[in-house]
């Protein structure tokens, strides 16, 4: 990783890495000097965290690992949150959580249970799309819960630690709102294809994990070899 790394800083792009925070300790020094930026998944306050990775001690390592990032030089530590049944009530929480482990800024998503992305090439069954979306009855304590925390929360708005605007929240209920056919999907501005692209262990291509492949450059190397397609355990809006 760290030479894919070096070959990439000899070129005028930035690096980020994504990553669920188990092993950033252990790599600090490595992931200072390589990346400009780590974007980790947060999932909730300590006991939400780990009950949603199903791995023990998991929000403990995380809260190490962004310690461990801890440097003099320009160094975004960025946590990403996907909102779902499991943690849409911990909304408030998480924010403060965020500020507590040391990141800089914290972001919110909606869990995708529709769309064929992240290895799902059938999509989710109706049972397991359930378990992932808010009922009709969660999404409006989702919305009551949203509206308590852009009042309670007012001053991480307006200081960017929230990344997103009181709207973008709003346009996450509705979305689940939309999900029980309630309403319409609100519309969102993706610039994934535009500025990215994704390249598969198989060597798949394609311009966002949502989006049709465009091209796959398999070697002997890639097609024998038993690494599993990427997999990536958080959703897009």
């Amino acid at each position: 990783m760290w030479a894919l790394c070096a070959a990439l800083k000899t070129l005028p792009v930035r690096i980020t890495l994504l990553s669920t925070g188990l092993l950033l300790a252990r790599h600090a020094p490595g992931i200072v000097n390589y990346c400009d930026d780590v974007i980790v998944s947060l999932d909730g306050s300590e006991a939400v965290h780990d009950d949603i990775r199903a791995i023990p001690h998991a929000f403990r390592q995380l809260a190490e690992g962004v310690g461990a990032l801890k440097t003099s030089s320009p160094f975004i530590r960025f946590g990403r949150c996907v909102l779902q049944r499991r943690n849409f009530a911990d909304l408030p929480n998480i924010v403060a959580t965020a500020k507590a482990i040391g990141l800089d800024r914290i972001s919110f998503l909606a869990a995708d249970v529709s769309s064929t992305a992240f290895n799902r090439p059938e999509g989710w069954p109706p049972d397991r799309a359930a378990e992932i979306a808010l009922s009709s009855e969660d999404v409006e304590k989702f919305a009551a819960v949203v509206e308590q925390t852009l009042v309670s929360r007012a001053a991480d708005f307006s200081s960017g630690f929230i990344a997103e605007s009181p709207a973008h929240l709003r346009r996450l209920v509705a979305y689940f709102r939309a999900v029980n056919g309630k309403g319409d999907f609100p519309q969102i501005a993706c610039n994934a294809p535009w500025v990215s692209a994704v390249i598969e262990a198989d060597g798949t291509v394609s311009p966002a994990f949502s989006m049709p492949r465009l091209a796959t450059f398999a070697s002997a190397a890639c097609t024998k070899s038993s690494i599993p397609r990427r997999h990536c355990v958080s959703a897009k809006a």
